[in-house]
């Protein structure tokens, strides 16, 4: 009985040690995990900005100085075609500014015969469409035209290529500062971008206006002595926590000599975001003291908004700057979300007709495809894909 009772100790003992064996190896497997992951983000964070970033003299070359305002001119009528008489002659609940390039006359008109059609439906809404001047003069000539039939497009005086998105925007603020200060919310958004007009409204309606302190008259008007002032704002789109990228490849390379810094500060992406009309002032003043980056969201959103002016930015996961990779094109998909970035005229016109219909969606299903998708988005960002 003594030895068997011995024996059984042992065999205990035995197991004991296993056990103890097993959960340290364990330990050591998830040590060596967060280890990795967190070396990799480290890796990814202090490395970003240290590949060689000399800017590219054929794309920058027109670029003389770094101060917009050389460009914007602030004091001079700058426009070669507006809407007369402007959309904002009544207070405006919301106006949708859509960036658009001269080339793109197919996609303004798809967007005027879809969601731009439906948002009018809507009380005291406009959209007009912003665009700088081509270099090959017919297709200037015909865009003027264009402007002249349809009355909704502001042309103003600079080279409309994708670097001058920045440009784009500080030009956009100019005309609001002057022509639609009154409107209480602004759309930014690209016109391959589809927009679901139920759900801007909805958001409009659910938005929480945070209050700062900021100046509250425009100082690069004439005799525009500003004053401070609470104003309740929001800055409302997908908000965005990445590095830059060094690749003179990539689309959205970023000189070292613009930005130095290894991570951006958060921003929302440019492909749609709604601000209130009273950060006009502070932003079109902000814009033209900061030095240009070729990024324009996160130049307005990143450097101005958040960074100098100390803004809350609003995240709303539902401004989709790309599809989702799970689901992507179902149509639920398209009424769930508030815009979906990625679009061609012919897409944005079946996607528009589609989503007109009552087509019950199930969110059981829709949470397991976003979720699936957000994974994939955290795997895509943390390898730069």
């Amino acid at each position: 009985m003594v030895l068997e009772h011995i024996g059984k100790i042992r065999i205990m003992n035995k197991v004991k040690i296993r056990m103890k064996r097993r959960k340290i190896s364990t330990r050591l497997f998830q040590i060596c995990i967060v280890t990795v992951v967190l070396t990799l983000f480290i890796y990814l964070i202090f490395t970003a900005g240290f590949s060689p970033g000399l800017a590219p003299t054929e794309e920058f070359s027109w670029l003389t100085t770094r101060n917009l305002s050389a460009f914007v001119r602030p004091q001079e009528e700058t426009h070669l075609a507006s809407p007369r008489p402007s959309p904002c002659t009544s207070p405006l609940r919301l106006l949708a500014v859509v960036f658009s390039a001269p080339a793109n006359s197919k996609a303004r008109g798809v967007i005027r015969r879809t969601w731009a059609h439906k948002l009018h439906t809507l009380p005291h809404t406009a959209t007009i469409f912003i665009l700088g001047h081509s270099s090959d003069p017919q297709m200037h000539k015909s865009v003027l035209e264009e402007a002249k039939e349809h009355n909704d497009i502001l042309v103003e005086d600079f080279n409309d290529v994708y670097l001058n998105l920045t440009m784009k925007t500080v030009f956009m603020l100019k005309w609001l500062s002057k022509s639609c200060h009154d409107a209480k919310f602004v759309l930014k958004v690209d016109d391959d971008v589809f927009v679901n007009t139920e759900m801007v409204w909805s958001t409009l309606e659910s938005s929480h206006l945070y209050s700062a302190l900021l100046k509250t008259k425009d100082e690069v008007q004439p005799n525009g002595a500003a004053t401070s002032g609470n104003v309740d704002y929001a800055v409302i789109g997908h908000v965005m926590h990445t590095v830059p990228i060094r690749d003179p490849a990539s689309k959205w390379y970023l000189p070292v000599s613009f930005y130095p810094l290894n991570i951006f500060p958060a921003f929302t992406s440019g492909t749609a975001y709604i601000f209130t009309g009273s950060l006009v002032p502070s932003l079109y003043k902000c814009t033209i003291n900061t030095p240009f980056i070729n990024l324009e969201d996160v130049f307005l959103t990143g450097l101005c908004a958040s960074t100098q002016l100390g803004l809350r930015l609003t995240h709303n996961p539902s401004f989709v700057w790309r599809p989702m990779a799970v689901g992507g094109s179902h149509t639920c998909y398209f009424k769930q979300s508030v815009t979906v970035h990625g679009s061609t005229p012919e897409h944005m016109e079946e996607v528009f007709a589609r989503t007109q219909d009552h087509h019950l969606c199930d969110s059981i299903l829709f949470s397991a495809m976003g979720f699936a998708s957000s994974f994939i988005e955290f795997v895509r960002n943390i390898f730069r894909v």
